[in-house]
């Protein structure tokens, strides 16, 4: 109940420069009223005001609404804002009602639309450097078409253009036109650019015309080769490296050596192997050219006439007698049994021509030459007959070879090499087709030169397939020597000696013109020893493997016992004799009885040698090699025991023992497999046979390293896959290999302790570690270094230290 205003709003007309905006304000009254006398007021200065109006006003009786206020005005649009226009309007007096009420509000005009800029004007650009370039150009702003933001863009030629980038932004609000400038610091040589402005405001963006290309400095060519061609023509041929835009080569020519060249031609530079072809240079002068790039200053903006460095190629000499031959061979002695000897050197041209012809001289040193005819052959090679000359004679010579110049080259410089006659050898012992009775072998020979005395000698024992059983070879006079391999009876052997003479000339080179070798073949017939038997197992208290040796031969039983399971090779004993299982029996008949007699054989005593010695051998893969663990062990009645203190911790390791008799006649026993696999603990074995080992495990982490002696050197001609220069790898002999260990020492009964690794590092010497890293393993025999000891707290403690790998001794 009651009375009061409203009013309204409404845009009646809009451009983009104005807005109609039409104000109406209404009296409400919920009651009929009629009066004129009332005092009505707007103000706010937006729309026309009223002052002390009395509009008339009659509402129906039930109340109702009546306009009293209906104005439009126009309103101006503002470039990049919008504003408000508002009113406030009251009215008193009211017959019935009194008192006053009122009404305001307001309405938005909207900002005026900028125009999108007019694009800037086409930028410039100016070359400070290679990594500097400064761009200017003219911007276009106006209130209407105001630029906020300016971005740099440039693009990219390197082998074809990229495409464009922002590099700038410039925020500055323009209203005016002006001059501005941008300087790029991010460019680097043998690059093309262009740069382009981009004006921005809220209404869109314009883009200038792009600039002319600015270039940096080109690069240098990477190769310049000069070749002769047929005709007399010289070719370079020119690898560009990377050709960025309009780019020239600037060819130079020297005919001093490059003291000083003079221009040749400038020619348009190609993106992949260039040839310029110099016609009818001057035969009798040596040519050398020099190549650079230089940038095409018809077609640059800024950076013309830059230029790269220069890169120089080869020398050619059109025509010219050669230099002296050299590298002439070879200098080795040569046996006058051979009769010729096949002379080499290398033709040396001056001018790139093959050779043609040659022509040799030789003498007895300090003799008169003998001077060959001239001989027409581009084969560097001549046969010389030896029929001329004396053994221990010292033979010289020399050559000169002619290419397409009419005159030689200069004599090289003298080669020399002697010649001698074969030494000669006989083997004195073994006799050829003798048979040996014991299984020790001694090989003896006797030389025969007539003036060179034996400088070194060399023997091979071959087995009866063939194969090298052992080699044995030293310096000086020796006549013989004591083999280490023991003779199998039954087996064929065969002894091969070879004598070098101090002239430097070995016996075997003999055969190479059809005569005999020098070698003994022999049979092998004793008397054997029973084959000792093996077991090994393995300790991983101490990391060694006991191997235990027993006389009465590998398959030795024991007492015949009854009721008891024996197989073919199985040997007992009973009543004083020695029985051979002939046939697998379950339940045994004892040897001696007539139920036995198909299962047993008498083993006599004659056929065996008395056992008093043994060796003990051990190949760590698969029974391809074999090492010698003990030598020639003493065996007394019963078990003998040989400790293998350089087993590894993880494998399948094979152990044999030989039997050695008083004889002497050996025999070889079937090898036994032990399987080692260690998984916690390591070791380091010191000290004589490595008998002094620490034992360790707690929390072990073992690093290694390993590398090779290596070196990327550079030589002519040496390509990569890309058919560029490369480098090629040189590898040494020299390998390095160490073992990097840390761990926490137990202190527990058995296991090493801090003081045992210092002992260790004072000890010094030749070591050898053991842990259970990889497959197989881990054994390095070296030198510790680095050994670090610490005990926090009983009962453990700490130690580190570094094993290089070294020679086992």
């Amino acid at each position: 109940m009651g009375q009061w205003l409203t009013h309204s709003i409404v845009t009646t007309a809009s451009t983009d420069t104005y807005h109609d905006k039409r104000l109406r304000i209404y009296y409400n009254s919920s009651e009929g009223v009629s009066d004129s006398s009332n005092d009505f007021d707007v103000t706010g200065g937006d729309w026309p005001g009223r002052s002390n109006a009395s509009p008339t006003i009659s509402i129906p009786f039930g109340g109702g609404q009546q306009l009293i206020y209906d104005e439009t005005t126009r309103f101006n649009k503002t470039y990049g804002s919008s504003y408000n226009v508002t009113f406030a309007a009251s009215l008193s007096g009211i017959n019935y009602w009194g008192g006053t009420i009122t009404e305001s509000g307001s309405s938005n005009v909207p900002a005026r639309e900028y125009a999108v800029p007019t694009a800037p004007n086409k930028p410039t650009v100016t070359r400070n450097n290679d990594g500097s370039q400064t761009v200017a150009w003219y911007r276009n702003a106006s209130t209407a078409g105001r630029v906020e933001t300016q971005r740099v863009q440039r693009r990219i030629f390197n082998g074809s253009w990229g495409g464009w980038a922002t590099i700038a932004t410039l925020g500055t609000d323009y209203t005016t036109s002006g001059s501005q400038s941008y300087t790029d610091t991010a460019t680097i040589g043998n690059r093309a650019y262009e740069y382009r402005i981009v004006a921005q405001n809220s209404s869109g963006s314009a883009t200038s015309t792009p600039s002319g290309t600015v270039y940096t400095t080109p690069a240098t060519p990477s190769s310049v080769v000069a070749s002769k061609l047929s005709g007399g023509d010289i070719r370079v041929r020119i690898d560009p490296a990377q050709v960025v835009g309009s780019v020239e080569f600037v060819i130079q020519h020297s005919t001093n050596g490059g003291a000083s060249y003079s221009a040749l031609a400038t020619v348009d530079a190609g993106t992949i192997l260039f040839d310029y072809v110099h016609t009818s240079p001057e035969p009798t002068d040596t040519h050398r050219y020099r190549v650079a790039c230089k940038v095409d200053a018809s077609t640059a903006e800024a950076g013309d006439n830059l230029q790269s460095g220069w890169r120089t190629s080869n020398t050619v000499q059109l025509e010219a007698p050669p230099n002296a031959p050299s590298n002439l061979g070879p200098s080795s002695p040569v046996a006058l049994e051979y009769f010729t000897r096949t002379l080499t050197w290398t033709h040396n041209p001056v001018d790139s021509s093959a050779q043609t012809k040659f022509q040799l001289r030789h003498r007895a040193a300090g003799g008169a030459w003998t001077t060959t005819a001239e001989v027409t052959s581009g084969d560097s090679e001549w046969e010389m007959g030896l029929d001329t000359y004396y053994s221990e004679t010292d033979v010289e010579w020399e050559v000169r070879t002619w290419g397409s110049h009419e005159d030689p080259s200069p004599w090289s410089p003298t080669a020399s090499f002697v010649v001698s006659d074969l030494p000669q050898v006989n083997i004195t012992a073994p006799a050829d087709s003798a048979t040996l009775t014991d299984s020790d072998l001694t090989v003896a020979w006797a030389y025969t030169h007539s003036d060179s005395p034996q400088a070194q000698w060399r023997v091979t024992l071959y087995g009866q397939s063939g194969n090298a059983l052992e080699a044995r070879a030293g310096s000086g006079t020796t006549s013989s020597v004591a083999m280490d391999t023991a003779l199998q009876d039954g087996r064929t052997y065969t002894v091969y000696v070879e004598v070098r003479s101090a002239t430097g000339l070995w016996s075997s080179a003999s055969e190479a013109i059809g005569l005999p070798a020098v070698e003994s073949t022999v049979t092998v017939d004793y008397v054997s020893p029973r084959e000792v038997g093996v077991s090994a197992e393995f300790y991983r208290d101490s990391g060694a493997v006991a191997i235990t040796i027993t006389p009465d031969g590998a398959n030795f039983r024991g007492t015949w016992v009854s009721n008891t399971a024996y197989f073919v090779g199985d040997v007992v004993a009973r009543d004083g004799e020695r029985y051979v299982c002939v046939e697998d029996v379950q339940n045994a008949y004892p040897p001696d009885s007539i139920a036995g007699e198909q299962f047993w054989d008498l083993e006599s005593e004659g056929d065996f040698a008395e056992t008093v010695a043994a060796t003990i051998e051990r190949s760590l893969d698969g029974g391809e090699s074999w090492e010698t663990l003990a030598a020639g062990v003493p065996l007394d009645g019963g078990g003998t025991t040989v400790l293998d203190m350089t087993a590894p911790t993880r494998a399948t390791v094979l152990y044999r023992g030989t039997a050695i008799s008083a004889i002497p006649s050996t025999a070889v026993g079937e090898p036994v497999e032990l399987v080692i696999d260690e998984q916690e603990y390591a070791y380091l074995g010191y000290g004589p046979g490595f008998a002094t080992v620490l034992v360790f495990y707690g929390n072990l982490s073992p690093e290694s390293s390993a590398g090779r002696e290596e070196a990327l050197e550079h030589f002519a001609n040496r390509v990569g896959s890309d058919n560029r220069p490369a480098g090629v790898i040189i590898s040494g002999e020299r390998r390095d290999r160490s073992v990097g260990v840390s761990a926490t020492l137990l202190n527990a009964d058995g296991m090493a302790t801090h003081e045992d690794f210092e002992d260790a590092a004072l000890h010094g010497g030749v070591m050898l570690y053991r842990d259970p890293t990889g497959r197989t393993g881990r054994r390095i025999f070296g030198m510790i270094g680095g050994v670090s000891t610490a005990s926090p707290w009983e009962p453990l403690s700490q130690v580190s230290f570094r094993i290089s790998e070294s020679a086992r001794a």
